[in-house]
């Protein structure tokens, strides 16, 4: 594993740290104190026989001066003197005797025998010995190309392992990546098909429906030359700025249009003549209005700390196809009007079809919408002092919501995979610290949801430190097609690990959820510490003291 996965792995593009809890072989020498002081051996007198009797020795070269002039290539010989089996350690001579001609075998002195390394990392996959690699992505690396590396070199490898040695993926954090891009990608194509319905609905023309309609693919398009500039990626956020552009940038093309075919139907004009009065009459308010909105979103970028690095990406998306948008209204818009934009025929002048009538049924549905909310507003405004009544009330409600709802960074939300930790008393030995491994992964691996289950032991995946009375399950769950409802999300799944290792009382057992940004901790959740700095040592009343601050 050491030798030839992790090198492999480590030339993958986008590969920055490997961590192995691979095992390591080793020739275990364990001496015999008895039998060393009968033969008056020391430690150090074995340690420099091992040293003088195991090594790798040059035995010269081939084609090396004094050679003939006509010499091309030069080779070091190199001699099989390192020994690599428990019999030939064990026939290293420690001591020799010249007056008796006695000597004196490592094998004398010690047992010889071939095993690990060190045996406080045992590593487990579904139940059975395993190597692990702990694979870290570099800064600034694509995290998807980077996964899809790995997997491409793992089944290069695969031929060259032995048959009974597999791999398998028990943690891994591109999945809900890829998952979230494609969620995020199908809501931007719902939102596009969306906004073209409503714009149609509502201009009920073709024609004019196809020119905000364009200035969409622009606007968006547009946007991507900034990325580079400003350092963005693609990923989530900025696709979800583009899911609420979509009904952001139309807007300003749609009054564009609205105008020129105003003018076009009410004053008789062409459409040459119509475009030009638009937009003396509309330029100004369309670069009123994109600036507006650039204002609103623009300071989110320059929010300090982790939460303005969040929405940074965001905010200046929508703000950049936002100025976009009212670039193309003030020039593709006006031009696409020119070309496009006919009369629009007068009522009674042509055979109706069906969608000419559910237009007009629709028109009189709104008109009559529009007439009462006409009516309703005018009411409200006879009645303000009960408008500004409502309001505080409103306001009121809003500050008590704010204070009373729980707060919190980020929602912790499903991402395909958790942790389970246990901690045994202090001085618990290895060996039952691997038998409680091997049964919370049997019991965790029995729950439905679970896919794959990967388990260190003497690994706390919280702390990252090793001891012998801990470990860590990497928990890797079936796909969320396969286990919808919140009865198989991942808070479920926990509760469930908490019913099924409940009657476990020697191990405090800890399943936990990634956390919601990777790198921000190792779990979700938080910790702190109650420090004490008062002079009092009275137990009792720093527990009160603790008990109280827990309540809140």
């Amino acid at each position: 594993m050491n030798l030839y996965v992790k090198d492999a792995l480590a030339r993958v593009k986008g590969v920055g740290d490997i961590f192995s809890r691979a095992d390591d072989f080793s020739m275990r020498v364990w001496l015999n104190p008895s039998k060393m002081a009968a033969l008056s051996v020391t430690p150090a007198e074995v340690n420099a026989a091992l040293q003088e009797q195991n090594l790798q020795a040059a035995a010269g070269t081939v084609g090396g001066n004094p050679q003939s002039g006509e010499q091309v290539f030069e080779y070091s010989l190199l001699t099989n003197s390192r020994i690599n089996t428990p019999e030939q350690f064990e026939h290293i001579i420690v001591r020799t005797r010249p007056t008796d001609g006695t000597v004196v075998y490592l094998k004398d002195v010690a047992k010889v025998q071939l095993g690990k390394f060190d045996y406080t990392a045992n590593a487990f996959v579904s139940g059975k010995p395993a190597a692990f690699l702990l694979i870290y992505q570099a800064p600034g690396a694509n995290a998807l190309d980077t996964y899809r590396g790995i997997n491409e070199a793992l089944d290069r490898l695969r031929p060259t392992f032995p048959k009974d040695i597999d791999f398998k993926v028990p943690l891994e954090t591109a999945t809900v990546v890829q998952v979230s891009i494609n969620e995020v990608m199908h809501t931007l194509v719902e939102a596009l098909i969306l906004v073209v319905l409503v714009v149609y609905l509502f201009l009920q023309n073709w024609r004019a429906t196809l020119i905000p309609v364009l200035a969409i693919p622009v606007s968006l398009i547009g946007t991507f030359i900034f990325f580079n500039l400003l350092g963005f990626t693609i990923n989530t956020l900025t696709l979800f700025a583009f899911v609420l552009a979509i009904g952001i940038v139309v807007d300003d093309a749609i009054v564009v249009v609205e105008a020129i075919q105003h003018n076009i139907d009410s004053r008789g004009m062409s459409p040459k003549d119509a475009t030009i009065k638009a937009m003396k009459e509309i330029s100004a308010p369309v670069i009123a209005i994109a600036l507006i909105l650039a204002a609103v979103f623009i300071p989110v970028g320059f929010i300090p700390g982790i939460v303005g690095r969040l929405y940074q990406q965001f905010a200046i998306t929508i703000a950049v196809s936002v100025l976009l948008s009212a670039f193309v209204a003030l020039s593709l818009t006006p031009a696409l009007s020119m070309l496009m934009l006919k009369p629009t025929a007068a009522p009674g002048t042509r055979k109706k079809n069906l969608l000419d009538r559910f237009f007009d049924r629709f028109n009189n549905w709104f008109n009559k919408v529009t007439l009462g909310y006409t009516r309703s507003v005018g009411k409200w405004i006879r009645k303000t002092p009960y408008v500004v009544t409502l309001l505080i009330i409103v306001i009121a409600a809003m500050i008590f919501l704010f204070k009373t709802k729980s707060t919190g960074f980020i929602p912790t939300e499903d991402e395909g995979r958790m942790f389970v930790t246990y901690e045994l008393p202090e001085g618990t030995s290895t060996t039952r610290s691997i038998n409680m491994i091997k049964d919370i992964m049997t019991r965790v691996e029995a729950l439905p949801e679970v896919d794959v289950v990967g388990g260190l032991a003497g690994l706390n995946i919280i702390s990252f430190s090793n001891k012998s009375n801990v470990g860590t399950m990497f928990v890797k769950l079936k796909k969320w097609d396969d286990r919808k409802g919140s009865e198989h999300d991942v808070n479920a799944v926990i509760g469930k690990i908490i019913g099924s290792t409940k009657d476990i009382k020697e191990a405090r057992v800890m399943p936990i959820a990634p956390p919601a940004i990777p790198g921000l901790g190792q779990t979700a959740g938080f910790t702190f510490q109650l420090q004490q700095t008062g002079s009092t040592d009275d137990v009792n009343k720093f527990e009160t003291v603790a008990n109280k601050f827990c309540k809140r």
